[in-house]
């Protein structure tokens, strides 16, 4: 989902290649790849409707083959080699819904690689088949059907090499959930992706890390988000709720050169002295995972609470604090839902007086965190310390039934480019990723000279120093306005409890808990049986 009305048309001198994404994420596919292109400064563009259009982040389709303009194949390697979703780029010469009609398309088209072959060249053939198990037989005869209608000089001046041929062409076979045949592809393979020729989701599995936590982060899924992010050498990623530094891992492993910084409000997850989880080894901690690939000298762990920042300039007095913008170029988050780990902020209260120290009338304790002030800290968080241009990438977990793009945190900085869910039947996670359009507008006065970095001067209370629109917008977001992802975790535990279409009612004028957990709600309409129950004959 993308906040644009109307996405741009891509340049007429692109080349126009076939990608064959995993199946594992289809939502994911194409704003992935956008993002990598975007990264790597390449010009992109997806086919939406027989049309290449750029930003086409909302673009989503069940099958994994898509067809996607770039400038020229040296393009289409390049990211082949930093996308997680990609399994191969070709470029296509034929494809049709059955045999007959792609031979035909063969013979009367043949490929332009075919027909001026390099002498001394090497090639191979490979049949593949997408939702179907294709038998060594089966592929040996496709094969043969399309060596039939290749032209002479394929076999006049190349030879076959099945294991380093320099040109592959691949024949794919589309099936839906193994029924019939939906279309056939044929074209020339340019380049397979890096968890083909790099096996990165195989060497980063969750069982082959020292130290893990009860909400590690699928690999496949963390490389994403640093993608999404534009994670890019010589930029720093920051994770203000890192746990285990799952995430961040992912994205020191993936991009070489880049700095990770996290943040987080529990010291024994982070120094490895909490409740040990099964896997991990003892002695270990979050700095162990990035020690044993050399990545120690990539990552920087700050113990803080993430709802008030302790990113300021120097020379801050009081509660006046300068903020930094732009000392992070990318926020990767997985905030906790209250499933798993329970979100907390650090507060203050009264000692007692019969303890009380003289001149300490305070201590510091943690309180409960709720799930609208996380997601509104975070997205407020992102418009102060970013640079225009950064991205903000983070998990939002929502009851499916309950949820509607509004209850998406919205920022007048910052633009939604887009909303990827995944989904798990009762509820749902949705992969929010932002971009800052523009520095949030400050009263006069609130920032420094200019010609120097831009501090955000406000105060600890969040949108103070704000102008008054975007201050507006703010305190729109901390107005307690029931959400879907508000009460995730209450609505979590009584959906597993009582079933989707059994919701716990609210308690009545004088009812106490235990009635509440026993007063079920009426069986919806839909719930009615399909069939009426057969009428029973009366005793005599």
């Amino acid at each position: 989902m993308s906040d644009a009305a109307v996405a741009p048309p891509c340049s007429s001198e692109l080349q126009r290649f076939l990608v064959k994404f995993a199946d594992s994420h289809p939502a994911f596919c194409a704003p992935e790849f956008l993002s990598v292109a975007k990264v790597l400064g390449i010009e992109c563009a997806i086919e939406v409707d027989g049309q290449p259009v750029k930003d086409a982040y909302s673009f989503s389709q069940p099958s994994p083959f898509i067809y996607v303009y770039l400038p020229n194949e040296a393009a289409a390697r390049a990211i082949a080699r930093r996308s997680i979703l990609v399994r191969a780029i070709l470029r296509e010469w034929a494809s049709a819904t059955s045999y007959e009609e792609l031979l035909d398309q063969i013979r009367n088209d043949p490929p332009g690689d075919m027909v001026d072959f390099p002498a001394g060249k090497t090639f191979a053939m490979r049949v593949e088949g997408y939702h179907q198990r294709l038998s060594i037989e089966y592929q040996r005869e496709m094969i043969n059907r399309i060596g039939e209608c290749c032209p002479p000089a394929v076999y006049e001046r190349g030879r076959v090499n099945l294991r380093s041929p320099d040109v592959t062409w691949c024949l794919i076979e589309e099936y839906i959930s193994r029924g019939p045949l939906q279309r056939v592809y044929f074209g020339t393979r340019v380049a397979e992706g890096i968890r083909v020729t790099d096996h990165l989701l195989d060497r980063f599995r969750l069982n082959r890390r020292s130290y893990l936590g009860t909400t590690a982060m699928d690999p496949e899924l963390a490389f994403l988000m640093a993608n999404m992010a534009c994670s890019a050498p010589g930029r720093v990623v920051l994770d203000p709720f890192v746990g285990t530094g799952s995430l961040l891992l992912s994205v020191a492993a993936l991009v070489p050169g880049v700095q990770v910084l996290g943040t987080d409000i529990d010291p024994r997850t982070v120094r490895g002295l909490g409740r040990p989880v099964a896997g991990s080894r003892p002695g270990t901690n979050a700095l162990t995972n990035f020690q044993e690939i050399g990545l120690a000298h990539s990552v920087d762990l700050v113990l803080c609470d993430a709802s008030r920042s302790p990113w300021r300039l120097p020379g801050f007095t009081g509660q006046s604090t300068a903020r930094l913008a732009g000392f992070v170029d990318a926020i990767i988050a997985d905030p906790p839902y209250g499933v798993r780990e329970s979100a907390q902020q650090l507060t203050q209260r009264l000692r007692p007086r019969s303890c009380a120290e003289p001149n300490d009338e305070r201590y510091i304790l943690k309180t409960n965190y709720p799930p609208e002030q996380v997601y509104a800290d975070l997205v407020d968080f992102a418009a102060l310390h970013l640079p225009v241009g950064g991205r903000l990438v983070y998990w939002l977990a929502v009851i499916t039934e309950f949820f509607t793009p509004e209850d998406v945190p919205r920022h007048p900085a910052m633009n939604l480019v887009a909303l990827c869910p995944q989904s798990f039947s009762r509820w749902t996670r949705f992969l929010v990723v932002m971009e800052k359009t523009r520095e949030p507008a400050f009263d006069a006065g609130s920032t420094t000279a200019a010609g120097g970095p831009l501090p955000l001067a406000c105060s600890l209370a969040p949108g103070a120093g704000l102008a008054a629109e975007d201050r507006a917008y703010v305190e729109t977001l901390r107005q307690g306005r029931e959400t879907s992802y508000g009460q995730f975790r209450t609505q979590y535990f009584n959906t597993a409890k009582n079933g989707p279409h059994e919701p716990v009612l609210p308690l009545a004028p004088g009812e106490g808990k235990v009635r509440q957990t026993r007063r079920r709600a009426a069986p919806l309409p839909d719930a009615v049986p399909a069939v009426a129950p057969t009428a029973q004959p009366e005793e005599q």
